[in-house]
């Protein structure tokens, strides 16, 4: 007894010494595998199953997982049974890569592809590459599978990291509905019974099936005799909505639907029993893009200003669709990437811009990104051979050195007046040269240019020199003598127009003069008349005065008006010859 219990002991120390033994193997070798284990990558497919139709179609995307380390390219070569599948289309919309080594292909039962992600990388758990869309050919199972492939860290090696392939088996089914009104429809369970109605939703038009939102709306219309509508909403493409009316609507709205792949399956009753069933596909997407980053894929050439940008954004629902995009205050384009995830813009103006982009999925939820742009101008123009002074008509030649068959626009001004405009194109050496012949007056005229290269790029204005146009000097020599005549003409003209009119004037006063001095010879003769007749009434009262002094002695105031008549007589007669002889004096 003894015996067996140190024996059961000596077992028990032994399991125990080796069970630390594997412990310790075990721990070593989980940190020898550790750093492959942190960096593998994966090529998957999705969805991995699935039952489909024979004749309908289907898509399979293919995904790249690299969790723990950032990977810059892949590629693959899908098997799929050419009996069974045929492939349609390979579209890269929504993919990670930027740049296609290979352009994805397929035939003979084959897809292939080899892209590359921009630094740094791709680091995540389903990053799209490419959608394969398949039409199912025949009934039985297709498996579709990776027959090789590889994942390249971003490290500088190239080190392949992929660790795994996924695969996908799909079912091809026998058609279980009959003729088509929508999406897909179902027979009618007895003749007579109504057709599957056709069943149309504003809200999920797209061709895919996503819907704007997540309260989808179906409407279809209601036969004459119908008697029952029977409705469900799974996410099964091929269930029956079952045999009890939900009443005689024509349309139905399901609110705050979860996100993914539903169908909406409607029949109609009539007299003769329950009809084909129609199964409307709608998908939803009530999320907007997880991500979207605007980057410029290299630097913006002055010469050819045209950016580059690449569009990096991701919607692992219904994936994105386009993009909207506007620069500066321009009205928004639209576009669809093709895969490249490269897109460039029109000539920009020089100086800064800003681009407002939308990464828009399917569903038409979309994400709002935005980048700064700054287009440096390229140098002006440069006159190499230009002349400071010109004879006028002599051809004015200005030469000029610029961008190999740039498009020069050249200007030139006369002071006071408004700049005139021509265009010339430099050579393949950037020389460019123009000719005025005899089109240019006399005085100071700028002149100055601004290029615009082959290529899109504006100068700025460049510097303004300056040119003097003088005319001949024999024909300044006749033009000073022109001038000269002129005014001398002008002179001569003015002298005899007044001499013309001093003779005139003289004539005038001349005749005046002889008329007055008529009228003044009539005049004297008239006061000389009268005054002879004055001085005889005067002297008579004189001798009446001296006739009565011989007879009496005169009264004092009778002596006094005698001696004022001589005085004032002889004062006035004086006075009288005086301004007769003055104004005779002054008429000579």
């Amino acid at each position: 007894m003894e015996e067996t219990t140190k024996l059961t002991a000596k077992i028990a120390g032994i399991i125990k010494g080796g069970f630390f033994v594997l412990l310790f193997f075990l721990f070593s070798l989980s940190y020898f595998l550790y750093p492959a284990f942190v960096h593998a990558a994966t090529l998957t497919i999705s969805p991995s199953s699935g039952s489909y139709q024979n004749g309908k179609t289907f898509s399979a995307t293919i995904f790249v997982a690299s969790a723990d380390e950032a990977m810059n390219a892949a590629s693959g070569v899908i098997s799929y049974p050419a009996d069974k599948l045929e492939v349609l289309s390979v579209s890269k919309s929504g993919s990670i890569f930027s740049l296609w080594a290979q352009e994805p292909s397929f035939g003979g039962g084959r897809v292939s592809f080899e892209g590359i992600v921009l630094n740094p990388g791709y680091k995540g758990s389903s990053g799209k590459i490419i959608t394969i869309n398949f039409k199912a050919k025949s009934i039985g199972e297709a498996v579709v599978s990776f027959s090789s492939g590889s994942v390249l860290a971003n490290d500088g090696q190239g080190t392949n990291i992929l660790s795994g392939f996924g695969s996908a088996k799909y079912n091809i089914n026998v058609p279980a509905v009959g003729p088509q009104a929508d999406e897909s429809s179902t027979l009618s369970e007895r003749a007579g019974a109504p057709l599957a109605p056709r069943v149309t939703s504003s809200g999920c038009s797209d061709s895919q099936g996503w819907c704007a939102g997540n309260d989808p709306v179906f409407t279809w219309n209601l036969p004459a005799g119908t008697t029952g509508v029977s409705l469900l909403a799974d996410q099964y493409s091929g269930s029956n909505p079952g045999s009890r009316s939900d009443g005689l609507m024509s349309s139905q709205t399901y609110k705050n639907v979860d996100d993914g792949i539903w169908y909406f399956h409607v029949k109609l009753r009539n007299s003769y029993g329950w009809g084909a069933v129609t199964h409307y596909k709608f998908q939803i997407d009530s999320g907007r893009p997880e991500s979207f980053n605007l980057s410029l894929a290299e630097e913006i050439d002055s010469q050819n200003p045209r950016a580059k940008l690449v569009f990096d954004a991701k919607d692992s629902l219904s994936g994105i669709y386009k993009y909207e995009i506007k620069i500066d205050n321009g009205s928004p384009k639209f576009w669809i990437d093709e895969g490249g995830h490269i897109y460039q813009t029109e000539v920009l103006s020089p100086g800064r811009h800003t681009v407002v982009a939308k990464a828009i999925d399917r569903a038409g939820n979309h994400l709002t990104s935005s980048l700064e742009l700054a287009v440096e101008t390229i140098n002006s123009p440069v006159f190499t051979d230009f002349p400071e002074t010109l004879i006028v008509g002599e051809t004015l030649t200005i030469k000029g050195k610029t961008y190999a068959n740039a498009s020069v626009s050249f200007w030139i001004q006369k002071e006071g007046e408004e700049a005139k405009l021509k265009n010339v194109t430099a050579d393949e050496n950037g020389i460019f040269k123009l000719a005025f012949e005899g089109d240019l007056e006399e005085g100071v005229y700028s002149i100055w240019a601004q290029v615009v290269s082959s290529g899109g790029g504006a100068s700025g204005v460049g510097q303004k020199e300056t040119i003097i146009l003088r005319a001949r000097a024999i024909i300044k020599i006749g033009s000073l003598i022109v001038s000269y005549l002129t005014v001398l003409i002008s002179l001569v003209a003015v002298a005899a127009m007044l001499l013309l009119a001093v003779l005139y004037t003289w004539h005038k006063l001349n005749t005046f003069k002889n008329k007055i001095k008529q009228e003044v010879q009539i005049v004297e003769k008239n006061i000389h008349s009268e005054f002879d007749v004055l001085r005889e009434n005067t002297r008579k009262q004189i001798n009446l005065l001296e006739k009565a002094k011989s007879k009496r002695e005169l009264t004092k105031e009778e002596i006094r008006v005698l001696s004022n008549l001589k005085n004032q007589l002889n004062y006035t007669e004086e006075l009288i010859t005086k301004e007769v002889a003055q104004i005779e004096k002054e008429l000579k």
